[in-house]
Formats: structure tokens, C-alpha cells, sequence
């Protein structure tokens, strides 16, 4: 019996430590799509593409921020000629968008960079159905763990009930990405580039008009009405991102700078 127990110990032991090596072999962005084919075609136009800003965060970066607008902006009447690149993505809050920000800041396509920007953004809180979907616990690692944690415990806006729900699904989520491998599959299906005048921007108007997908079609035409219907809209939008910045000067907020300080 104590045989039988070393062993699936040993067997349990090996298989994690796999698990990890897998993880050290994959590239960091692989459970975002959207992200994916973005670094995908800076990767393979290193030499022809001339980014040196860039903009990391939500739909709200993703679908606003247009670098071909904003270039002609800082380049007017401007000696050094400025390119940017839009690496926002829909649903990239905090810490996801922490992560890829601070991945990509590591990584050698970020050699030329000369700002880059990400939009601050309160926790995502992830449901128990997220458990087992990538996009929940690609980014999870030790650092980003603790981090949201501490967040969790200095959260004076949820209940204490409310606070260790979210700390029990996150450590959930952290066990998850410790035992499940990399999704290979995915991964080989992020070779999709973007287009090069498009330089990571896509409108909600862009997608809608070329979607051949009815379950997308579905999402961005009720998102679109939404926004065309009702004026407000935009404006608890505002107020959300907002609020998010003035974080900064609580608890919460604290953090947010403990990350970006790194």
C-alpha cells in the first residue's frame, strides 16, 4: 500500500512539473485569440513595422482608440514620425490586461517601444462556469494570484461573504492552470494575421459588415443597438472608466500601482 501511494505520488509530482515545463514552452498570450494574432503580426514584420506606441486594454481601447487618427495627430507638423499599434482586446480587464502588459514589455518585439499605454480597469470577477475556460486561467500565475488576493481582502465594497467567494474562485482558477496543459490546438489556430493598415484597431461598424459567424453577428448587432438606442450608453461607459482611474487614490487603487510599478 505504501508502495502503491509513493508511486502515485512520484506520478502526480512528475505530471505537474510536465504541466509547468509545457507552460515555460508556450507563448504567454496563447489563451486570448484576438491578442494571439496581433503579436503573430508583429512577430513576423519586425523589420516593416515601425511601432513604437502602444495601447493595451478593453473593447474600450480595442473599438475606440484608432492609431491611424491618433498618428496623424502626434505627427503633425513633427519632425520624428511616430507609428502606434492598438493590442487592446474585447473583455482584457485587470489582471489579464496587467499580464500581457507586463509579458509584452519583457518580450524582444517591445524593443522599439517608446510608450505604451493600458487602461486601468477594476478586477474582473470571474464565475464558477469561467472554471474551466482558458481565457480565465491562461494568465494566472503565482505573482498574479497573490495580487488579486490582496485585492480581494482590501475590497471595503463587498461583503466578507462576497470577498471569499471571489478568493476561493480564484485559487480555483490557480490550481486549474497549475494542473491542465496548454491547449495546443488553440494555439497552432493563431497564425490569422492582421492587416496592416488596420494596426490593431477594429470597430464594432468593421466586424458587423464582415462577421460571417451568426453567433458574432447576434453579440455586435445587439451591442451596436445598444449603443444607437441609448444615448446614455456612452456615458456610463465614461462613468465606469472614470471611477476605475479614481481608484487609483483607494486601496484598490494602491495596488493597481504596486503592479505597474514593477
Amino acid at each position: 500500500m505504501r508502495k502503491f501511494i509513493k508511486n502515485v505520488l512520484v506520478f502526480i509530482v512528475i505530471y505537474l512539473l510536465l504541466v509547468q515545463v509545457n507552460y515555460l514552452l508556450t507563448p504567454y498570450y496563447w489563451g486570448n485569440k484576438t491578442y494571439a494574432e496581433k503579436i503573430n503580426y508583429l512577430e513576423l514584420n519586425q523589420n516593416i513595422d515601425n511601432s513604437k506606441i502602444f495601447y493595451f486594454g478593453s473593447s474600450r481601447i480595442y473599438r475606440h482608440l484608432n492609431p491611424v487618427i491618433i498618428d496623424s495627430v502626434l505627427n503633425y507638423n513633427s519632425v520624428s514620425r511616430l507609428k502606434s499599434f492598438n493590442l487592446g482586446t474585447d473583455g482584457n480587464f485587470n489582471p489579464e490586461s496587467f499580464y500581457l502588459y507586463e509579458k509584452f514589455l519583457e518580450s524582444e518585439v517591445s524593443k522599439n517601444t517608446k510608450v505604451a499605454i493600458l487602461e486601468v480597469t477594476d478586477i474582473k470577477k470571474n464565475n464558477w462556469e469561467d472554471l474551466l475556460n482558458e481565457r480565465s486561467y491562461y494568465y494566472q500565475n503565482l505573482s498574479t494570484y497573490q495580487y488579486l488576493i490582496k485585492s480581494f481582502y482590501k475590497d471595503i465594497n463587498e461583503s466578507k461573504k462576497q470577498r471569499l467567494f471571489m478568493s476561493l474562485k480564484n485559487t480555483a482558477l490557480f490550481f486549474v492552470k497549475l494542473i491542465k496543459p496548454p491547449n495546443y490546438k488553440k494555439i497552432s489556430q493563431y497564425n490569422k494575421c492582421f492587416p496592416e493598415n488596420i494596426n490593431g484597431f477594429y470597430s464594432l461598424e468593421e466586424e458587423l459588415n464582415e462577421t460571417t459567424d451568426p453567433v458574432i453577428f447576434k453579440d455586435l448587432s445587439r451591442r451596436v443597438n445598444e449603443i444607437s438606442n441609448d444615448y446614455k450608453y456612452l456615458c456610463r461607459k465614461r462613468e465606469i472608466a472614470s471611477n476605475s482611474y479614481l481608484a487609483l487614490d483607494e486601496g484598490k487603487g494602491d495596488l493597481n500601482l504596486e503592479v505597474l510599478k514593477k
